[in-house]
């Protein structure tokens, strides 16, 4: 019995800090266990696993709430709000909550609209018929360029500098 209590922990090891803090809450109830030895077998902080215990889950004013948005969200309102939309519809009715707050509901719910989450147009970098890519002349250009640097170089007997620009 005792072994199959340390193999429920074992598997608890992935699981969140709350389902941790519950299974060692009501483990440490058999007094099987100590607590230090329990929260080194699951893998969780003594004061993670205290801070837990000091703060349990809200949810009674969650589902309130998530009661609410789903009147509010009926389909005789026939009309897609999102979670902007609702928290100010709540603050309407006295309800005094963030909007992250009911994002989070709405999103645990399945509540989220739907109809402006899709784009209606997508970035395109297209800007027309591409110019063709020009022969490389350089080869061409300097055959002349030695024939006239020749020339110069007979004329004047001096240095000549030569600067090679490219016009498109």
């Amino acid at each position: 019995m005792v072994g199959q209590r340390v193999q429920k922990i074992k598997s608890l090891s992935e699981s969140t800090n709350r389902e941790k803090q519950t299974a060692v809450t009501s483990l440490r109830r058999t007094k099987y266990f100590k607590l230090n030895d329990l929260l080194a077998l699951i893998g969780l902080k003594r004061s993670t696993y205290y801070y837990l215990e000091a703060h349990p889950v809200n949810t009674s004013s969650d589902n309130k709430i998530a009661d609410v948005i789903r009147q509010i969200k009926s389909p005789q309102f026939q009309t897609e709000y999102g979670y902007r939309r609702v928290t100010t519809l709540l603050h309407d009715q006295g309800y005094l909550v963030n909007h992250k707050r009911v994002l989070r509901i709405m999103r645990q719910g399945a509540l989220l609209s739907t109809t402006y989450n899709t784009r209606k147009r997508r970035y395109n970098s297209y800007r027309g018929k591409r110019l063709a890519v020009l022969p490389n002349v350089s080869s061409s250009v300097i055959l002349r360029l030695k024939y006239h640097i020749k020339r110069l170089l007979q004329m004047s007997r001096k240095f000549v500098y030569v600067i090679i620009v490219r016009l498109i």
